[in-house]
């Protein structure tokens, strides 16, 4: 029965440290970014860890439209976003 508990701990932290890292490039000064909900930065995002899967990213600035996007992340990928 600890054998069994054993290796599904470990099947479920190897799951959890699947990630992946998240450029963001703007144009606009002074924007903020957000992932999730959360506020990551302004201008711009570098290499930001993210665990895989969907992710949902927004950029606000006044007087501009709402940049809003949902982004894949992939395991051991850098993915990158302009707007």
């Amino acid at each position: 029965m600890k054998k069994i508990i054993m290796i599904c701990l470990l099947l479920g932290s190897t799951m959890i440290m699947a990630e992946g890292r998240l450029n963001i490039v703007t144009g606009l000064e002074k924007a903020v970014i957000s992932i999730d909900g959360k506020e990551v930065g302004k201008n711009y995002v570098e290499s930001y860890p993210l665990h895989a899967g969907d992710h949902y990213v927004r950029i606000v600035k006044d007087g501009h439209l709402m940049y809003a996007k949902m982004v894949t992340i992939y395991d051991n990928e850098l993915t990158t976003i302009t707007s």
